[in-house]
């Protein structure tokens, strides 16, 4: 931020300049707050398949995946990515109980850059004591906090 220009070292002097500083100044921490709060859309769609995020996974501290399984219940996933990591795998999972049935669904990603690729997928059946290996889980928004 810009310096204000004070008078005898103890009060800025009132003038245009330093009015259009201090102007400057509280629109530059206020865009700083809110690139913090605003998310950016990285993908908006309906996918079961590998995917490209709008920009590079590293540039974002906070990043939430929205999704839906096949039963039609609806999650969201919310990882914190301070460390500015371009590369790492997230899990994503699903839940279904209805008397007597119940199974779970999970879909491992894998996000490389601007990359979202399905490493691995399993939909476990309780009842019947089955596994089956297709994908139950659809991404369907990646938002990315500054």
């Amino acid at each position: 931020m810009d310096k204000i220009l004070f008078t005898n070292g103890q009060q800025p002097a009132l003038n245009d300049t330093n009015l259009n500083l201090l102007q400057d100044n509280i629109e530059k921490a206020i865009n700083a707050v809110l690139a913090k709060i605003t998310p950016v859309i990285l993908f908006q769609g309906s996918t079961q398949d590998d995917f490209v995020l709008s920009d590079e996974i590293n540039n974002y501290k906070k990043v939430t995946i929205y999704y839906k399984d096949n039963d039609g219940s609806r999650y969201s996933r919310t990882f914190e990515n301070t460390d500015a990591s371009n590369e790492f795998t997230v899990a994503l999972d699903g839940k279904f109980n209805s008397s007597g049935y119940y199974n779970t669904k999970l879909r491992m990603y894998r996000i490389s850059g601007k990359n979202v690729n399905g490493t691995g997928q399993a939909n476990f059946n309780y009842i019947e004591k089955s596994v089956y290996y297709d994908n139950s889980i659809t991404v369907t928004r990646v938002e990315g906090y500054k």
